[in-house]
């Protein structure tokens, strides 16, 4: 069904507001009806929507990834750190992902009938070390974030240089995304009823930097793994750039 443009959206002066809010909120059809009412002043715009919509329709990971960073670092500049935390929460689901399949050449595909990603189990089936290791931690076996870190710390560690940035980025990531996702899952926006501030959000990312440095200590994580980590989890900025580096590493 067609959606119809709030009548409430009748001039220019207000159009690209509503355009941006709509953006902001992954209606980009929406967006893009508005940013109509803009005349001129929403040409540009309009150009990145029509983008945005094609990105959709055709599965293009990397520009939704993009698009979704761009939304997460709204939300920061809001100060709106729960729903900060609940779109990087998201950007971890995929672009982890992604990251598996461009090291492994295996397209996750989930089987509705079975309740599962076949090619993942199969996967698995092939690294016994790996899924006693997911299997110690009562994880599924799915390809969860958390799944996914253990998956890309064994990875990491075999310096074969194949796709050798997209193993240490994915790794570094992920081990940042598991303390922050863990206090996502304890929001309001999943199965808690804390509350997320700034300073929450550096205290997490400085307990990632402390576990990253006695794991270097005891030589799981290398000099180069370690120093990235530590960069970026000098402040919330600092994360925000290695995930966009990371997401141009994916799109090589």
């Amino acid at each position: 069904m067609a959606k119809s443009l709030p009548s409430f959206v009748s001039s220019n002066k207000c159009a690209l507001l509503y355009a941006q809010h709509y953006r902001d909120s992954f209606d980009f059809e929406m967006a893009f009806k508005c940013a109509k009412e803009a005349g001129d002043k929403g040409r540009r715009f309009r150009i990145e929507l029509v983008e945005l919509q094609k990105g959709l329709k055709n599965n293009d990971r990397i520009k939704i990834l993009n698009e979704l960073l761009r939304n997460s670092k709204i939300k920061k500049e809001r100060g709106e750190y729960v729903d900060f935390l609940g779109r990087l929460y998201r950007f971890s689901e995929e672009s982890l992902r992604l990251a598996f399949e461009k090291l492994t050449g295996i397209e996750l595909k989930y089987d509705k009938f079975n309740r599962n990603y076949p090619e993942f189990v199969s996967y698995l089936n092939q690294n016994d070390d790996l899924r006693q290791k997911i299997q110690e931690r009562k994880l599924k076996e799915e390809p969860s974030p958390h799944t996914l870190n253990i998956i890309f710390r064994e990875i990491s560690n075999k310096n074969d240089g194949n796709k050798r940035e997209i193993k240490k980025k994915a790794f570094c990531v992920s081990a940042i995304f598991l303390k922050l996702n863990e206090w996502r899952n304890k929001t309001i926006i999943a199965h808690g009823f804390e509350g997320c501030t700034a300073d929450k959000i550096k205290m997490l990312l400085s307990e990632v930097a402390k576990e990253a440095e006695e794991g270097k200590k005891r030589g799981e994580f290398s000099e180069e793994v370690y120093t990235v980590i530590k960069r970026a989890t000098e402040d919330v900025d600092s994360f925000l750039k290695l995930l966009n580096r990371f997401l141009k590493v994916l799109s090589k």
